[in-house]
């Protein structure tokens, strides 16, 4: 046997210890890596792993924040957590609980085009900022894996959501590129108004920015009313402001407060390429609507600087994003 383990030991390239497979990323890894804030995280957490326990929840794929103003603290003054957690939409195409109906028996492509693809979940997925006309909320995409060519991707890639029959994308609340995302009711609101990218950005920036200001409000209105409760307003003193310790309420935190409110910042350039890209995926439709009598697509006089990239033409509500 010696002799033996020598001449293992002595062939080149043979290595001393067998190489280990690479580890399995595990749940609380991908958990970890969710872009957002503590208490966000815990609450999409909780909300995922509850799904599959009311039937009745998985009819909307939206999840609203809880009513903080109605949650009882006990003796504690009411956290700032609670009135920093921003709605989430679930995208889990491949769920056969919430998507079922959906599918219809429907098989998801692969990314990779494989000829008879096995698309199933590869992880629990992740969060993904959308900014909205009043406020912004996550797009909690899942991780997916195909069996057959071994490939893995994100169910909110663009190139894979191409694949995909109109009814699964229209359900979509966002137009996503691979950098950024847009709610459609922005986008919408857009072309509607006709308003420069700028302006809009300003506008979103300043609907942003209240609705923190009105949580922030509602927070501190939600301290007072239980220290009024213990300094006897209301004709009885409570006794809990006797077994708390703590007498001032816990400082919200600022706008942009990465382990607070976490608000994203909205701008024109930000506008504006999301603007393109729907355009080059409509331009088609949007010519032959356009189209006139030699042939060509009329274009408006009214233009509007939309940024280093092209100028936004406004025609019956249509937005065309022309390169310069």
């Amino acid at each position: 046997p010696a002799v033996l383990l020598s001449s293992f030991q002595s062939q080149p390239g043979t290595p001393a210890h067998p190489t280990d497979p690479p580890p399995q990323l595990s749940y609380d890894h991908d958990v970890r890596q969710w872009k957002c804030s503590q208490q966000q995280r815990i609450w999409m957490k909780t909300e995922l792993e509850s799904m599959g326990l009311n039937p009745m929840k998985t009819v909307s794929l939206w999840r609203l924040p809880p009513q903080p103003e109605l949650m009882d603290t006990i003796t504690d003054l009411p956290s700032p957590r609670y009135f920093q957690l921003h709605p989430f939409f679930i995208w889990k195409p491949e769920n056969d609980t919430l998507m079922a109906r959906l599918r219809n028996n429907y098989a998801l492509p692969c990314i990779e085009e494989c000829r008879k693809p096995q698309v199933t979940s590869a992880g629990v997925g992740r969060p993904r900022v959308i900014a909205g006309i009043t406020g912004q909320y996550y797009l909690f995409s899942s991780r997916l894996c195909c069996k057959v060519c071994k490939k893995k991707w994100y169910a909110d890639n663009p190139q894979w959501l191409e694949k995909l029959p109109k009814r699964f994308t229209n359900m979509l609340p966002a137009v996503l590129t691979y950098k950024k995302a847009i709610c459609k009711s922005l986008l919408d609101e857009l072309r509607r108004t006709g308003k420069s990218p700028t302006d809009m950005a300003n506008q979103v920036m300043e609907m942003m920015h209240l609705k923190y200001e009105r949580a922030h409000l509602a927070y501190l209105l939600s301290c007072q009313n239980i220290l009024d409760a213990e300094a006897g307003r209301y004709g009885q003193k409570s006794i809990t402001g006797f077994l708390r310790k703590e007498t001032q309420p816990a400082p919200f935190g600022e706008y942009d407060d990465s382990s607070g409110w976490n608000g994203i910042a909205v701008s024109a350039h930000y506008l504006t390429d999301c603007l393109l890209y729907e355009y080059q995926h409509q331009e088609e439709a949007i010519n032959k609507l356009l189209q006139g009598t030699f042939g060509q697509a009329f274009r408006s006089d009214h233009t509007r600087k939309g940024g280093q990239e092209g100028y936004i033409y406004i025609w019956h509500n249509v937005t065309l994003c022309h390169h310069e």
